[in-house]
């Protein structure tokens, strides 16, 4: 067990189920030293997600802030770490709902497919609602999900995915699915296919305009 020395001015600790803990944005910063800048994003996307989905999150959790965590980079200023903190922390998103949806978004981000919509509605024009998707690129209409092993081995789940993903294709949008291969064993292939359908995206744009 490593020990660190952390200044006064960047200490905080909370209580936790009956623990005293280091404060989330503290935790984060210290990780800092042995995460990468990806890293970072996803715990991140953790600690302010506001969506009670949240893959594997504990009942008692309160979510922080993008605030809070900005707070905690000033406060860190020249430790270890702190520019890798400074990185990723204008990549670090609310809504997420779980850390193979960070990933999609920061593989989508490397390839120059950003500025998406997290967990984002969808509705008709009259205003009825479709679908809540992963990310969402509006302006082009462009979807991206994430669809780990519950999409398949849940039923009605993937009785839902069904019918909602011939609903945004009624409406016009491009889906993308990912796997955890796309993400984590075949991403070159993936990539591929989010730029073939992202021109496809401007291409119709561009006839429309």
């Amino acid at each position: 067990m490593a020990s660190r020395v952390v200044g006064e001015h960047a200490f905080s600790l909370i209580e936790f189920d009956g623990l005293t803990l280091t404060a989330p944005a503290l935790t984060w910063a210290l990780l800092a030293r042995e995460c990468s800048v990806g890293e970072l994003v996803r715990i991140g996307d953790a600690i302010i997600s506001d969506n009670d989905d949240y893959v594997g999150r504990h009942r008692s959790f309160t979510h922080g802030s993008l605030d809070d965590l900005a707070i905690g980079v000033h406060r860190w200023m020249s430790c270890t770490g702190v520019q890798k903190l400074r990185e990723a922390l204008p990549l670090v998103r609310e809504h997420v709902a779980s850390p193979p949806e960070t990933d999609l978004r920061t593989l989508l981000n490397e390839v120059g497919v950003d500025d998406l919509e997290v967990n984002a509605d969808i509705v008709t024009n009259a205003g009825e609602f479709v679908a809540r998707v992963d990310l969402l690129d509006r302006q082009l209409g462009m979807v991206f999900e994430y669809q780990g092993d519950g999409h398949r081995t849940d039923q009605k789940v993937w009785r839902r995915d069904v019918a909602r993903f011939d609903d945004l294709a009624a409406l016009g949008y491009i889906v993308t699915q990912a796997t955890g291969d796309d993400l984590y064993l075949t991403r070159e292939h993936f990539v591929r296919r989010v730029l073939r359908n992202r021109e496809r995206a401007l291409s119709r744009r561009l006839e429309a305009s």
